[in-house]
C-alpha cells in the first residue's frame, strides 16, 4: 500500500469515530406490527399462512442522563422508553416551528449527530481536539509504516528497486582525494559503488547497524545473496585515508576464524568503503551492557559462554601477534570491537589503528600519536616518545576480561573511575566476589574456580607492562578455565 494512502487512513478513521455516536431518528413513538405470510400445510393438510410480529417502538430522540440536559422539557413516558436509565428531550419545533430556543434539538437533527454530553465535554475547543487527534494519528501511522518497512527490509533483504538519488546519504567526502592503490589481494574483491548502494538500499537509515567516530556501518545483501556489513568512512582528510588503508591492508593479510573477514572494498566516487562478513549477534559490548530497550542475551546469563567468548577473542589476538605475517598490533582492543556471529563465535574487528610489527629484535613500534579508547588505552604508552607493543593489546584485553567478570563499563565518566584500577585492586586483595557480576547466578565448585581464574588473569594483564603475560599464556589460561565447565 502506498505511503500516501496509509497517511489518509487515520484521518478517515478518526472522522468516522466522531460521527458514529449512537443516535436515533426523530419521530413520534408508535407501535408497529409486521405480518409475514407463508403457505405452509399443518398436520391436517390445511395451509397456515399468517404470523404477526410486534416490533418495538422507535425512540423519538436520544436518551440523556436526566432532564437537566433538556431546555424544552422531556417526552412523556421517556423514562420507560429509555429503559429507566434516562429521558428524552422534547422538541420545540412541534409548537413553534423553530428550533432556535432549543439548540440541543438542532443537534439531534444533524445526520450522524454527536450527543450533548460529548459536545459539552469538548466545548468550544473541539476543533482543536479534532485537529490534534488527526495529527497524532498521522504521525503514529507514519511511524508504524517506517517500522514495518524496517522490519521488512531486515527480514526480506533488499527490495528490487533502489531509492532515488535524492535519498542518498550526505556523508562528507573530500572533493578529489588521492585514490589509494592496493596490490592484487587474494580473496578480496573490489566492488563498484552502485553494487554497495543497492546492497544497502542506498545506505538507508533502516539498514544502519552501527556508527563510530570515523564511519557508519550498514547491513547489506549482495546480488549473489551474501549478507554483509558495509563500513562507509564519513570523515575527510589524511586521517580518513590512513584509517581506510590500514584496515584494508591488515585484514587482507589476517585470515583466521577469530578475526572478522574482509570481503572487499570500494574507492569509486571518492568513497572509502570496506565490506565485511556479517556478524548476527553484533558486538560484545551490547551483549554485556544492553540498553534498557534491548533484550538480554545469553551472555547475560551464562558464565560458560562468557569465558568461551573470551577464549575466542584471545585466540584471534594471539594469531595477530604470533602467527600472522607480518605481525599485527591492533591498538584498539575493546568490547565494541569484538563481534559475535550467529553461533556466538567471537571475532576481532576494526583495524583502523592497526600497525605492522614489531621488527625482529624489537618489542615495540614507535608511533606519532597514541590511539585507543578511554578505559582501554595502555597508560604505559604515553610519554615523550609514544609507542605501542603487543603488551598494549594485552592490557586492553585485560580490561575486556574485567568487563566480562564484573559486568561494569570500562570507564565511568560520572566518577572518572577506570575499571582496570577499581576492579584489579579488589581482585589482588582477595575480594574477588565483591566485583562479580550480580546479574548472573553465583557459580559453585569448579565453575567458581574458572571465573576466579579469569579474574586473576585479567588483573595480571592490566599490571605494569613487564608483568603482563603474552597472549599465548592468556589463551592457555582461558582454555584451562573453560575446561572446568565440562
Amino acid at each position: 500500500m502506498a505511503p500516501s494512502i496509509l497517511l489518509l487512513l487515520p484521518a478517515l478513521f478518526f472522522s468516522l469515530v466522531l460521527l458514529m455516536v449512537p443516535y436515533r431518528h426523530i419521530m413520534d413513538p408508535t407501535s408497529t406490527t409486521l405480518t409475514i405470510s407463508q403457505a405452509r400445510p399443518d398436520e391436517n393438510g390445511r395451509n397456515r399462512s399468517a404470523v404477526t410480529l410486534s416490533l418495538p417502538r422507535i425512540l423519538p430522540g436520544v436518551c440523556v442522563p436526566d432532564e437537566t440536559y433538556c431546555s424544552c422539557g422531556v417526552y412523556p413516558d421517556s423514562g420507560d422508553l429509555c429503559g429507566g436509565s434516562g429521558v428524552i428531550c422534547m422538541r420545540s419545533d412541534s409548537d413553534t416551528g423553530t428550533t432556535d430556543s432549543c439548540p440541543f434539538s438542532a443537534i439531534l437533527e444533524m445526520p450522524h449527530a454527536l450527543s450533548k454530553i460529548i459536545w459539552e465535554m469538548l466545548g468550544k475547543w473541539w476543533p482543536v481536539y479534532v485537529i490534534f487527534g488527526i495529527v497524532v494519528a498521522i504521525v503514529g501511522t507514519y511511524g508504524m509504516y517506517i517500522c514495518m518497512k524496517w522490519l521488512k527490509l531486515r527480514w526480506c533483504g533488499v527490495p528490487e528497486s533502489s531509492a532515488s538519488p535524492q535519498q542518498e546519504s550526505d556523508l562528507l567526502v573530500p572533493s578529489n582525494p588521492p585514490v589509494p592503490s592496493f596490490p592484487v589481494m587474494e580473496n578480496v574483491e573490489e566492488f563498484s559503488f552502485n553494487e554497495l548502494k543497492n546492497a544497502t538500499f542506498n545506505f538507508s537509515v533502516a539498514f544502519q547497524i552501527g556508527a563510530g567516530s570515523f564511519s557508519v556501518v550498514y547491513r547489506g545483501r549482495l546480488s549473489d545473496g551474501r549478507k554483509v556489513a558495509v563500513k562507509r568512512c564519513n570523515t575527510t582528510g589524511s586521517h580518513r585515508e590512513a584509517v581506510f588503508k590500514a584496515e584494508v591492508e591488515t585484514l587482507a593479510k589476517a585470515r583466521h576464524v577469530n578475526v572478522v573477514s574482509l570481503i572487499g572494498y570500494c574507492t569509486e566516487n571518492n568513497e572509502r568503503i570496506c565490506v565485511f562478513e556479517y556478524m548476527g549477534n553484533k558486538d560484545l559490548v551490547g551483549s554485556i551492557h544492553p540498553r534498557m530497550w534491548q533484550m538480554r542475551t545469553r551472555l547475560c546469563t551464562s558464565w560458560k559462554l562468557r569465558i568461551k567468548v573470551l577464549l575466542d577473542a584471545a585466540r584471534g589476538i594471539e594469531y595477530l601477534h604470533r602467527y600472522c605475517e607480518p605481525q599485527i598490533i591492533h591498538r584498539d582492543i575493546k568490547s565494541a570491537n569484538i563481534l559475535l556471529d550467529e553461533k556466538w563465535v567471537a571475532k576481532i574487528s576494526d583495524f583502523g589503528f592497526a600497525v605492522f610489527g614489531p621488527e625482529p629484535g624489537s618489542d615495540r613500534v614507535d608511533v606519532d600519536t597514541v590511539s585507543g579508547t578511554t578505559g582501554y588505552a595502555d597508560p604505559d604508552c604515553y610519554g615523550d616518545a609514544p609507542f605501542v607493543s603487543q603488551r598494549t593489546d594485552v592490557y586492553s584485553f585485560g580490561v575486556v576480561m574485567l568487563e566480562i567478570v564484573t559486568g561494569r563499563m570500562a570507564y565511568n565518566a560520572g566518577n572518572n573511575r577506570h575499571l582496570a584500577t577499581f576492579a584489579a585492586r579488589r581482585i589482588a586483595a582477595g575480594r574477588f566476589r565483591e566485583v562479580m557480576d550480580k546479574r548472573l547466578s553465583l557459580p559453585s565448585g569448579q565453575e567458581m574456580e574458572a571465573v576466579e581464574m579469569v579474574a586473576r588473569l585479567a588483573q595480571q594483564c592490566v599490571s605494569p607492562g613487564l608483568e603482563r603475560p603474552n597472549m599465548s599464556v592468556v589463551v592457555t589460561e582461558l582454555e584451562s578455565a573453560f575446561a572446568r565447565f565440562d
